[in-house]
């Protein structure tokens, strides 16, 4: 075995141990506390390293000097010595007396202690002072005896603390005696097993290498002991119970000094915490999902008191399940009881950082009265970065204007998270109302002076965005100019804040500048773009703008579908004249496009409002009729070509009579095209024998192509339809030939 001398200067470390919260046994390898039932690591891993040496420190060194044998005690110990007896104490209340009697070494509380020991009529008073030597170290030698009572005997219930504490003396005697129990194989296989399990507690050859003979022992439970206190001890878990594997490891690591062991433990200590938090994280992971099985599993009315009970669990996972729970019932506008909100508001000062944030954005989307002022004071006292990003965002989803001074107050801070926080927070508040005069001015030098930092770190992208865009929705003209600048920035999420920026400020003395990105390589910049333009520039750019509805121009779609809709947003309020300028710089526009067909009619519907008599009406009511047509709404053509076709009545002349004849087929085509009934009464109104005929073989054509399809019902049905409107319409202009087609036709289907 190491001497306590030997470790401590091999170490060369001054490590001093607290007793803070330690919940269970304290060896050589592990400092393991309780964390919500679940264990996991709380020292940092030299801590975790050195324990066994500071405990051999502890019990090597002077620690707490003895009183003295004629040295009086005081009442401490009559007080502790009732707590150690009583068997109604708890078993954490009798162990702390034990821990705080046996640190004091005097010969009458050793005395004390040793009864207790070897008391088998109280078992909760031996597991006690048992458990408070394997904590402090080994104690008085004339404790040894009754302790390997307690091993050997018949109580099972204290044997394990027995063996625990047994193996802290570093007496070659009681590691001899512990060697034996471990080997003798005429010794009950329970007391084997439980000093087989505390031999891995202590580094030492000895232990290693019966633990290793003990593979080969004919009793399998005592195989199977000795390989997991070997697996615990070393940290190797693949060998299990494989004697030939463990005795090659032993050959080759027997003879290392005391430092390759330490530097062994530290690497096996590393492993050990790693496996242990990704096992704590799964555990955690599993009894997450049970707890939401179980909610959504559970009847409506029972919901809201499982998410009480999660709110208050010890487990910060769970809670923060029930924070989350309550959220998508408050986004599905679900209701929220009473009790239920005032528990969230409590978790506010939760010591889970995670469940912090998570509680402001709740808080937020609650929206209680007075839960602005509850977040500011949070805001107030909070150190944690990432819970004051929470804390400022819900803040502005509120949008509560008597937060303004601490948002701005967090954009000068030099954590990016809560400078770009503060920037959104500001943006959202201004939003809602608007600033003016000097708290516009004092808003703006704040954000100035910020992007100015950011941009000399060249770093925080989206710090600079958050901030550009907060200078937009505050609308100072002095920020303008770094608007105008950013629309250079090498990066595209600068170059569409600054075109939004713009836009919002309404900065017409930078349209030129935001025009020269409207064929920028970032499609949201392009996007922006047109809408910026279309704010701010009105006719000036509508040529920039339509060139982005040409994909030989601009390959996305979806830009060419907005600068389209840009494009009729501003022929809504557009003068004829601009409509005209409109339609020739379409790019070669498909006629049956319903975005070409939109400016047409808007451009009609301008020349009717402003000059009925226009000698432009004509042909835009003739492209309009004719785009219609192409579209497939043959219903609104014919319409637009009636118009036209009465307009042209009045010219007399041999080319006006030419195209009124044109017109007025183009019109019953249109009327056939929709199966339109009304064809037969216009033809009925024709006084041009030429024009007549040219219209009746129209008539008829479509007829004969609406039978050829016998399938489809509807256009039978259109055909009856068309024939019995000719017989009506037509009987002294039908030849009887005709007539009695028509007629058989009918009869026929």
């Amino acid at each position: 075995m190491l001497s306590c001398d030997e470790l401590l200067t091999s170490s060369r470390l001054n490590v001093s141990l607290g007793s803070a919260g330690l919940s269970c046994d304290f060896g050589f390898f592990t400092v393991i506390d309780g964390y919500s039932g679940m264990a996991r690591y709380s020292y940092s891993l030299l801590a975790l390293i050195f324990a066994g040496i500071v405990f051999l420190a502890i019990s090597c060194g002077p620690g707490v000097q003895p009183t003295g044998p004629g040295e009086a005690l005081s009442e401490e110990f009559e007080t502790l010595n009732r707590q150690i007896a009583d068997a109604n104490r708890s078993p954490k209340t009798r162990f702390e007396a034990a821990w705080l009697l046996l640190g004091k070494r005097n010969p009458r509380v050793n005395d004390a202690l040793r009864k207790y020991l070897g008391d088998s009529s109280n078992p909760g008073a031996q597991l006690a002072v048992a458990r408070a030597i394997t904590m402090l170290g080994s104690a008085d030698e004339s404790f040894v005896p009754p302790l390997l009572k307690m091993l050997t005997g018949e109580e099972p219930s204290v044997r394990q603390a027995g063996a625990n504490a047994l193996v802290t003396y570093k007496s070659p005697a009681v590691a001899r005696e512990l060697i034996a129990i471990a080997r003798g194989q005429n010794r009950d296989v329970a007391v084997r097993v439980a000093t087989i399990d505390a031999l891995h507690r202590v580094v030492t050859k000895r232990y290693i290498q019966t633990l290793i003979d003990l593979l080969t022992d004919p009793v399998p439970a005592v195989r199977l002991a000795s390989a997991e206190s070997l697996a615990r001890l070393t940290n190797i878990r693949t060998f299990g119970a494989d004697a030939r594997r463990w005795q090659t490891w032993w050959g080759i690591n027997r003879d290392k000094t005391q430092v390759q062991w330490l530097a062994a433990l530290a690497q096996s200590l590393t492993r050990s915490r790693s496996a242990l938090e990704t096992q704590n994280a799964m555990l955690r992971d599993r009894l997450v999902k049970a707890k939401q099985n179980i909610y959504d599993a559970t009847g409506e009315e029972q919901k809201q008191a499982i998410l009480l009970e999660m709110l208050k669990d010890s487990i910060s996972d769970i809670r923060l399940l029930g924070i989350t729970l309550i959220d998508r019932r408050v986004a599905a506008n679900q209701p929220i009881e009473p009790k239920l909100a005032q528990s969230v508001g409590t978790l506010l000062d939760d010591e889970d950082p995670r469940i912090r944030q998570a509680v402001a954005m709740l808080k937020a989307n609650l929206a209680e009265p007075g839960t602005a002022e509850v977040l500011l004071r949070r805001l107030g006292v909070e150190l944690r970065p990432a819970v004051r990003v929470g804390l400022l965002t819900a803040l502005g989803q509120l949008k509560a204007p008597q937060a303004r001074q601490a948002v701005q107050a967090a954009i000068s801070s030099k954590d990016v998270a809560q400078a770009r926080a503060g920037a959104g927070a500001l943006a959202r508040i201004a939003e809602a109302l608007p600033l003016a005069g000097k708290e516009q001015s004092a808003a703006a030098k704040v954000l100035q002076e910020r992007y100015d930092q950011a941009v000399a770190s060249q770093n925080a992208l989206e710090l600079r965005e958050a901030l550009l865009r907060a200078m937009g929705v505050v609308g100072d003209a002095s920020i303008s100019g770094t608007l105008v600048k950013a629309l250079k920035d090498p990066a595209g999420v600068i170059r569409l804040a600054a075109v939004n920026g713009l836009a919002r400020l309404q900065a017409k003395d930078a349209a030129n500048e935001i025009a020269s990105l409207a064929g920028d390589p970032d499609r949201g910049v392009r996007q922006a773009v047109i809408t910026a333009l279309i704010s701010l520039g009105g006719d000036k750019f509508l040529k920039t703008i339509l060139q982005r509805t040409d994909p030989q121009v601009e390959p996305d779609q979806a830009v060419r579908k907005q600068a389209l809709e840009g494009v009729l947003a501003h022929c809504q309020r557009a003068d004829a004249a601009t409509l005209e300028t409109i339609l020739k710089l379409l790019n070669s526009p498909s006629e049956a496009d319903d975005s070409h067909v939109r400016i047409l009619s808007l451009y009609v519907a301008a020349l009717r409002r402003e000059n009925p008599k226009s000698a432009k009406l004509p042909g835009a009511l003739q492209a309009l009729g004719d785009a219609l047509s192409l579209a497939g709404r043959a219903d609104e053509a014919a319409a637009v070509l009636e118009e036209l076709y009465n307009l042209t009545l009045a010219d007399k002349s041999k080319a006006g009579l030419a195209r009124t004849r044109k017109v007025w087929l183009a019109y019953v085509r249109a009327l056939l095209q929709a199966n339109n009934p009304a064809v037969a009464q216009a033809l009925a109104k024709q006084a041009d024998p030429a024009a007549y005929n040219q219209a009746l073989l129209l008539l008829l054509a479509r007829v004969d192509t609406l039978l050829k399809d016998p399938s489809d019902p509807s256009k039978k049905t259109a055909a009856t339809i068309l024939i019995q409107a000719a017989l009506k319409e037509l009987p002294k202009k039908l030849s009887a030939k005709r007539k009695a087609k028509l007629q058989e036709q009918l009869e026929d289907h």
